[in-house]
């Protein structure tokens, strides 16, 4: 077992009576490196105690070992029940000024898994310690440098940023902890801790870098750095921070389009290039279980990256996260295999993948242009599809008839506001010139919906999932007007295909509503109108020139509107 020379080592008999640290009280110039433990003597394990989940009903089970070789082994088993999933050791409290250091290094041999390396100040926070991340190597001895300025209040993985930064010349305790939310055993073998003095960084193997020089030592993220550099975002990615980043390889880059990455390297593009890249950052470090566990975060470019578990892992938007917990001193980065881009609510929609239905009834009312203007400010009470799947039977499919076009429209419009805004207790008016009633007290209502996730911000909106559809009171279509939605819908969809030069297709469309108007609306027709129709479909089966009948349907199909137009105005 290696150790520190004999020299700087002060007595472990009268060091590690009853405290996890020794009591060196310095000035403000310490010259070396101070061994605060090292597990030696004959009762090194004195001060520790463990605090495992069971405090607040978890099963995990840990605690410090003390093998008699000179380390701690900090091991046990961590479990997710009972909402559980962490486990921790730390010493008993005493006051220590350690102002005249600049962090801790501690000597470590751990299996693959990241702990953390925790302080606490005679400032409590509730259920929580000042923390910096320490990843191991399985089976590997690691020496990590830790700066006091790299330590966050944490509280249940979230870092509270009132409590501000730590105080070294208060720290009263220190530890380590597992909180990785991966069940199992785990065991890290501890060699000893150090306070290392200001100036001291070479001495440790391991110091740790800011997100721009891990980016820049991992090797692989050279794009990723000029296009920061580029943007002038490199002095803000140095910063304090911390800063979570989704990071996209240089082969994510690769993938983009011909000619995009150069185009927005453009000193004209910095501002759109800065647009994309801040999409790619979240503020406060989210670790891997962080991640996980949530289903949305907000990035400094102020709309959301999504996140979903799959069988492999995990996907940030449409991106596969490929690693996790590349720790550096101002936060964490994510590595992903393809580049994010800003996302409108229908593309937020699409990207959660349980909007399906939704999607599919705003392509048929013709809703979708409207949802993606991008000088838009919408707020969209999607229902998921299992909600459009609770309706009675046949619902859905009769809604997406062309026929009932103009009230599927205006169910959809039902469910979005004209503004963006979050989630309050009050009224607000819908574009369907109706309104909606939100009740914010206990679960979040919308009329009778049960909002499932709030606040998910889009380039021209927000959107909050719902459990249930929305259904307005609306009155019954007249045969008229239902016969005036199929031919409303056919012109959108045959005009495009026109001009796009598809004729046939055209044509086609124009010659199916024809007939679907004879079979399925004949009551809503007189009989000038029924032969007017009669007489075009017999025409087009005489002349083979698409563009022939496209027009010959199409003045048809004109006349009959004007005529249901009339009809119904009576």
């Amino acid at each position: 077992m290696e150790h520190a020379a004999s020299s700087i080592r002060i007595s472990i008999a009268s060091a590690f009576v009853a405290v996890l640290l020794i009591h060196c009280r310095v000035g403000t110039a310490a010259q070396s490196e101070t061994i605060l433990f090292d597990f030696d003597g004959d009762r090194p394990g004195a001060a520790w105690r463990a605090v495992n989940d069971n405090v607040m009903g978890g099963v995990s089970k840990g605690g410090p070992q003390f093998p008699g070789d000179g380390t701690m082994v900090f091991a046990g088993t961590l479990s997710l029940e009972n909402n559980g999933g962490f486990s921790s050791i730390r010493t008993q409290p005493k006051r220590r000024d350690l102002s005249g250091y600049d962090g801790l290094a501690v000597r470590i041999r751990g299996d693959g898994r990241t702990y953390w390396l925790t302080a606490e100040t005679n400032v409590r926070i509730p259920a929580g310690s000042y923390r910096v991340p320490v990843p191991t190597k399985a089976g590997q001895w690691q020496t990590v440098r830790a700066p006091f300025s790299s330590f966050r209040a944490t509280s249940f993985g979230r870092e509270l940023a009132v409590f501000g930064s730590l105080d070294r010349a208060k720290v009263e305790s220190i530890g380590f902890l597992i909180a990785d939310k991966q069940p199992g055993p785990f065991r890290m073998v501890v060699d000893w801790v150090k306070a290392v003095p200001a100036g001291s960084a070479a001495r440790a193997d391991a110091p740790m870098k800011d997100i721009v020089e891990t980016a820049i030592a991992a090797g692989s993220f050279k794009t990723l750095v000029a296009a920061a550099t580029a943007a002038g975002l490199v002095d803000t990615l140095k910063g304090a921070g911390p800063f979570t980043v989704f990071a996209p390889t240089d082969e994510a880059f690769a993938k983009l389009p011909e000619g995009t990455l150069e185009s927005l390297l453009k000193p004209e593009n910095r501002k759109k290039l800065a647009a994309i890249l801040t999409l790619h950052v979240v503020a406060g470090r989210l670790a891997a279980a962080d991640v996980s566990g949530a289903s949305h975060a907000t990035t400094v470019q102020g709309t959301d990256l999504l996140f979903a578990g799959t069988a492999t892992g995990v996907k940030v938007d449409r991106a596969n996260v490929v690693k996790t917990d590349v720790f550096a001193t101002n936060g964490v980065i994510h590595v992903i295999d393809r580049v994010l881009l800003p996302k409108n609510v229908v593309e937020t929609a699409a990207v959660a993948g349980r909007f399906k239905t939704l999607l599919a009834a705003a392509e048929a009312a013709s809703l979708v242009n409207a949802l993606q203007a991008p000088d838009a400010t919408l707020t969209v009470f999607p229902p998921t599809d299992q909600a459009f799947a609770s309706l009675p039977a046949g619902t859905v499919e009769d809604l997406l008839l062309p026929g009932n076009r103009e009230r599927l429209a205006a169910i959809l419009k039902y469910h979005v506001l004209p503004q963006r805004v979050l989630l309050t207790g009050r009224s607000f008016a819908t574009l369907q010139e109706d309104s909606v009633q939100v009740r914010a007290e206990g679960a979040i209502r919308v009329d009778e919906a049960t909002v499932l996730i709030a606040d998910i911000k889009a380039t021209n909106g927000v959107i909050h999932a719902i459990d249930s559809v929305l259904l307005p009171d609306l009155p019954e279509p007249t045969p008229a007007r239902k016969a005036m939605s199929v031919i409303e819908l056919a012109i959108d969809r045959g005009v495009p295909l026109f001009n796009a030069d598809k004729v046939d297709a055209c044509a086609a469309i124009y010659e199916v509503t024809a007939q679907s108007l004879l079979s399925g609306h004949a009551d809503a027709l007189d009989e000038s109108a029924r032969r007017r129709l009669r007489e075009a479909l017999d025409a087009v089966h005489k002349d083979h020139s698409p563009r022939k009948k496209a027009w010959a349907l199409r003045y048809a199909l004109d006349d009959v509107y004007r005529s249901l137009r009339k009809s119904s105005s009576r």
